[in-house]
C-alpha cells in the first residue's frame, strides 16, 4: 500500500530532522550540540514516542564518524510516523562536522546538513541546515544553542529554526536534559515546543532515556518517549 503524507505529518518532520550525534543530548531530543565522536566511533540510537492524541514516532538511527579530509559524522535515520491514524515511512540522511572544538575553547560550534525523503515514493520531504553552539559551564553543566533553516519540500515553505537546551549531570550515571525549540514561518504550528527527560548511563557505551514532551510536533499534544543508545 502506498503511504501518503498529510499536513500534520509535516510538523513531525521538524523533530525528526534534528537527529543527534555521539556525545550530544542525542536520541529524541531536537536541540543538538557542537560535538561528534572520534573517527571510527559508531552508535545506534532507537526511540519510541507516543502522544496522548494517538500519534506515534518510531526511529532507529545508526551513525558513524568517518574521515573525509575532516571528521564527518554520517547518520542514517529510517523512521515510521503515525499521524491521525495514517502511517508514513521516512528516510533521513545527515552529515555533521565540528567547526570549533568545544574541548579547546569551552565554546564549540558545528554544522549539520540533512534531508528527509518519503520511502514509498522517493519524493523529497525536507532539507535543513543547523548550526549548534555548545558552552561548557564546568564538568557537569552544558548549554546548547541551535539556529538554522529548513525547506518543507512538500509545500515549498522555508522556515528559520531555533532551539536551546541544557544537560546537567546531577548524579553519578544520571543526567537531566531539557530543551525548548521552534520554527519561524510555521504555517499554523504552535510554538514553543519543549521536552525534559532523565538519562541513565550505566557505562560510557549505553544511554537510557525517559522523556516528557509538550507540544513536541506543534500540535498541542503531550508526548512520552523511551530511548536507548548503544555506542561502539
Amino acid at each position: 500500500m502506498r503511504l501518503h503524507f498529510h499536513r500534520p505529518i509535516i510538523g513531525v518532520l521538524f523533530l525528526l530532522a534534528h537527529s543527534a550525534p555521539v556525545s550530544a543530548a542525542g536520541g529524541a531530543y531536537a536541540v543538538d550540540d557542537a560535538a561528534i565522536g572520534a573517527v571510527g566511533d559508531c552508535q545506534v540510537e532507537t526511540w519510541v514516542s507516543s502522544a496522548d492524541n494517538g500519534n506515534r514516532i518510531l526511529v532507529s538511527q545508526p551513525a558513524c564518524v568517518e574521515n573525509f579530509g575532516i571528521p564527518v559524522e554520517i547518520t542514517v535515520s529510517p523512521q515510521a510516523v503515525r499521524t491521525d491514524g495514517d502511517w508514513a515511512a521516512i528516510g533521513g540522511l545527515q552529515a555533521k562536522s565540528v567547526l570549533i572544538p568545544v574541548e579547546h575553547h569551552q565554546v564549540g560550534m558545528a554544522l549539520s546538513v540533512g534531508t528527509l525523503v518519503d520511502f514509498s515514493s522517493g519524493q523529497g520531504v525536507q532539507t535543513y541546515v543547523n548550526v549548534p553552539v555548545s558552552v561548557h559551564l564546568g564538568a557537569q553543566l552544558r548549554i546548547n544553542l541551535n539556529g538554522g533553516w529548513s525547506l518543507d519540500e512538500l509545500t515549498d515553505v522555508h522556515h528559520a529554526t531555533w532551539g536551546g537546551g541544557f544537560e546537567w549531570d546531577f548524579a553519578t550515571a544520571l543526567s537531566l536534559i531539557g530543551e525548548v525549540y521552534g520554527q519561524v514561518g510555521n504555517d499554523g504550528d504552535h510554538d514553543p515546543r519543549a521536552q525534559v527527560g532523565v538519562r541513565y548511563s550505566p557505562s560510557d557505551t549505553i544511554d537510557c532515556d525517559v522523556i516528557y514532551g509538550d507540544n513536541v510536533t506543534g500540535e498541542r499534544a503531550q508526548w512520552l518517549t523511551a530511548g536507548l543508545a548503544l555506542r561502539f
